[in-house]
């Protein structure tokens, strides 16, 4: 069971059954994953009798096939390992099964009216035995089996218009109910269980009806009001205590090196602990360390040395509050609630980023960069006490290896994909320059302003406010070739600095700025959704570590050489080189073939 518990294997299986025999290239094409990924998955499939090789081949060649016509799991374990693996297996099936027929219902407009009439759903209610309910679903299945069952394997029966068609049968007594009779059932507890029967296929709620969905976008909008106001108050209280534009460049470095170094063994501790457990200490470090620097500020005693060891502390506690955010997301929802998850939650993040770049750059003006730290403190304090009441099932038990050894397969689980290291290449790039021009450039631009901190604080509610448009157009929009999507996205990532070279008046920086936020979240909430969709939950921490690890590996090199580049060749030219490279750098990765032929799956196939 624990074989299939890995969505690539969920989907060759799906696939081997809808299309029949594949080799591990035709496979992955039809799946999106590389023959490599396949060959390796369909071995481990043939290895617990799931898939045979079906002869005719060598090598990658060979065609494989399923050994049934169908997966099912019945029966009860005794063993509370295996009853966990079980439900987690099949609520991993489940969503996958119940996102295609949601699928169905947005899309049943563009089908012609005689499948529309055809298809839908049957709800029946009865009451039946055990016994009964049991021989029911084996005349079911056997009524498929004697007439639909060849069309499987041999697609010349298949008669002109068939085409693969799901029917899910969900069979189950319904919840146990007060009361006591002499009309049969079983008595538990004081509570009769009456043998009834649900045949239905339902839709299931959207991402908002999850207590913990509503809860993680709580804590994050929490925080990120303290941190929309943090980013325009950094800079700020560094030059308030005596600081230079390298200073600040130095500053926006210490909180971004101990990230980098602390990422792979934060991906491996939230692995295999709670990991909303793990993001509230990381939470409360950050505030510790932030009410530290609000208070030397404010007091007048603090140095820049000072505020650069406490970016250092706030860096550690996000280098292990990262990767087990990235894993936390697929905790609260199903999996074909993902893409609208991922899209919500970031319009929800960008939203409370508006408010504190706006509460920013009033706070600097008006009081100062100290009491702007002092908010980002409180925040964080805040989000970690609302964390506290987000509740999860147990996971299944794992064997826990060494910290090498789990780095060294989240290690195979990134390299063995090459769409997802070619865009963390890419990545290392474009946050260094993006990161760069947020903490360093454009915050130095801003200050030889007029407009000042002010100006600056609403610069940034604008790249707020395109990332809010940007996932409302994304809860709306599902490419189908998501990775293509998110790609082409990325040159609007130049925007902001394009715009900051003259600079341009604060209303048509505002739009670009606007613009380049629009554009990021059209990549993130694709990028997400795509590692959600293609990484083993087990390993997607550590995965987003490494992703994280690459991405922004050279981002604390670009805050730190900005200001000394800056101060030589001027702003505007280094702004400038800035958004042409990333531009230049997105034309190379589109060359890539896997970048354009990554799909979407929660659409799927019948099985």
């Amino acid at each position: 069971m624990r074989a299939l518990t890995h969505p690539v294997r969920i989907a060759l299986i799906e696939a081997l059954l809808a299309g029949g025999a594949m080799t591990a290239t035709e496979v992955g094409e039809e799946i999106g994953e590389s023959a490599t990924t396949c060959s390796f998955h369909l071995r481990q499939l043939a290895k617990y009798g799931f898939v045979e090789e079906a002869g005719g081949g060598r090598g990658r060649a060979r065609p494989w096939r399923m050994t049934s016509t169908g997966v099912e799991f019945a029966g009860s374990y005794d063993d509370p390992g295996t009853q966990v693996a079980a439900r987690t297996l099949l609520r991993l099936m489940r969503d996958r099964q119940l996102a295609r027929y949601r699928t169905w219902l947005e899309t049943r407009s563009a089908y012609p009216k005689s499948w529309q009439r055809a298809a839908g759903d049957v709800e029946y209610l009865s009451f039946l035995t055990a016994d009964e309910l049991r021989q029911l679903k084996e005349d079911l299945q056997e009524l498929l089996a004697s007439r639909f069952e060849k069309r499987l394997a041999d697609p010349s029966s298949r008669p002109t218009g068939a085409v693969p068609v799901e029917l899910l049968l969900f069979a189950y007594p319904t919840a146990l109910r007060a009361g006591t009779g002499d009309r049969g059932g079983v008595t538990a507890g004081g509570s009769l269980l009456r043998g009834q029967l649900r045949i239905s296929v339902r839709a299931l709620p959207g991402p908002l009806a999850s207590r913990n969905f509503l809860l993680l976008i709580g804590c994050d909008v929490t925080s990120l009001i303290g941190s929309g106001v943090a980013l325009v108050a950094v800079p700020f209280a560094v030059l308030a205590v005596g600081g230079s534009a390298s200073d600040v460049g130095y500053v926006a470095t210490a909180a971004l090196v101990p990230v980098i170094v602390f990422l792979l063994a934060g991906g491996v501790i939230a692995d295999r602990l709670p990991r909303h457990r793990v993001m509230v200490a990381a939470e409360v470090v950050q505030a510790v360390a932030q009410a530290l620097s609000a208070a030397l500020v404010l007091t007048g005693r603090g140095t820049v040395a000072d505020l650069l060891v406490l970016a250092a502390v706030r860096g550690t506690g996000f280098g292990f509050y990262l990767p087990a955010e990235a894993g936390l997301l697929p905790q609260t929802v199903t999996a074909g609630e993902l893409s609208q998850a991922n899209a919500i939650f970031r319009v929800g993040r960008n939203s409370a980023q508006i408010a504190g770049a706006a509460l920013g750059g009033i706070a600097v003006s008006v009081v100062g960069a100290g009491y702007g730290l002092a908010i980002d403190a409180i925040s964080f304090a805040l989000a970690a006490a609302l964390r506290l009441g987000m509740r999860f099932p147990a996971s299944p038990p794992a064997h826990v290896s060494s910290m090498l050894t789990e780095l060294r397969q989240g290690w195979h689980e990134f390299t063995s994909r090459r769409w997802l290291w070619v865009i963390v290449v890419q990545f290392a790039i474009v946050a260094a320059i993006t990161t760069a021009t947020l903490s360093v450039l454009g915050p130095l631009v801003a200050h030889a302003q007029p407009g000042g901190a002010r100006s600056w604080g609403l610069t940034l509610a604008a790249y707020s406010a395109g990332s809010v448009l940007g996932g409302l157009l994304m809860i709306k929009l599902r490419p189908a070739r998501i990775l293509l999507a998110a790609t082409l996205a990325v040159p609007g990532f130049s925007l902001l600095p394009f715009a900051l070279v003259p600079p341009l008046p604060l209303a048509p920086l505002a739009l670009s700025a606007l613009l380049a936020g629009l554009c990021l979240q059209v990549f993130g909430v694709n990028w997400a959704t795509t590692m959600q969709q293609e990484i083993p939950p087990a390993a997607l921490s550590r995965v987003s570590a490494y992703d994280a690890l690459g991405s922004f590996g050279l981002a604390p090199i670009g805050t730190a050489v900005a200001g000394p580049l800056a101060n030589r060749l001027g702003a505007s030219s280094v702004l400038a080189t800035g958004g042409a490279a990333i531009i230049v750098i997105t034309g190379a990765v589109l060359l890539v073939p896997e970048i354009r032929h990554v799909r979407r799956r929660v659409a799927g196939t019948a099985t």
